[in-house]
């Protein structure tokens, strides 16, 4: 059996410490046991590639520690 993934990457800059809910995979859960996606999971990274948070699948809100850019990685599979 083949398995595939997709990363979808995205950059943010926050300009203070901010809580953000992770709204980018909203819907997915609801459909995960009746499509072909088989998980999900988000990383996000500081500037530094140091992964400063990680969820699956029921993300919460996360707040960002300081100001600076920020990758937030999806990962489907």
């Amino acid at each position: 059996r083949q398995i595939s993934r997709l990363v979808n990457s995205y950059h943010y800059h926050a300009e203070a410490k901010e809580e953000v809910i992770c709204r980018i995979v909203s819907g997915i859960p609801e459909l995960l046991y009746e499509s072909p996606f088989e998980s999900q999971f988000i990383m996000v990274f500081n500037e530094n590639s140091e992964l400063i948070w990680s969820g699956d699948f029921c993300p919460t809100s996360f707040k960002f520690p300081k100001k600076g850019k920020y990758t937030i990685k999806v990962q489907f599979r």
